[in-house]
């Protein structure tokens, strides 16, 4: 399993609501020329697994449960504060996969060491050329550099 590393290119928290989206099915509806529905199997589905925290880092792995390899894995992890305080300029973490091969899972981390205090939004997002954007959420306790996850 190779490991990526999120880069934080805007160096400051960006406000990111939860949204919880899971793939039900891998097919979508395309509207055809004439009107009519048409079902198109979407042979690519991510899965975020294994959200983990650690001491001043986050790291989650991301599964392809489908047929064909997922191309261009754009990801996020970003940190919303609640009620906390945390050093400004991290909270956004982002990069790009550039394959996952079908069961092949990859693993993505936060890429600065996070320190803080209070309750955060903890927001996990991937997509890929050929997929819906997948997004899962969780509550989140810093206390200096230790992070605890809730769901």
């Amino acid at each position: 399993m190779e490991k990526y590393i999120g880069k934080n290119p805007l160096k400051r928290s960006l406000i990111v609501g939860i949204v919880f989206l899971f793939l039900s099915t891998t097919c979508i509806p395309v509207f055809a020329s004439e009107g009519k529905p048409e079902i198109t199997r979407l042979d690519t589905v991510l899965e975020i697994e294994d959200v983990r925290a650690g001491i001043g880092k986050i790291t989650a792995e991301i599964k392809n449960v489908g047929e064909q390899p997922a191309n261009n894995v754009s990801w996020v992890i970003s940190l919303v504060p609640k009620s906390g305080v945390g050093i400004p300029g991290w909270g956004y973490f982002e990069g790009v996969i550039p394959t996952i091969n079908p069961q092949e899972t990859s693993l993505i981390e936060s890429s600065d060491f996070l320190i803080g205090f209070g309750f955060y939004d903890l927001t996990i997002s991937a997509e890929c050329d050929s997929s819906h954007l997948i997004e899962t959420g969780y509550t989140v306790f810093i206390f200096l550099f230790f992070i605890f996850i809730f769901k």
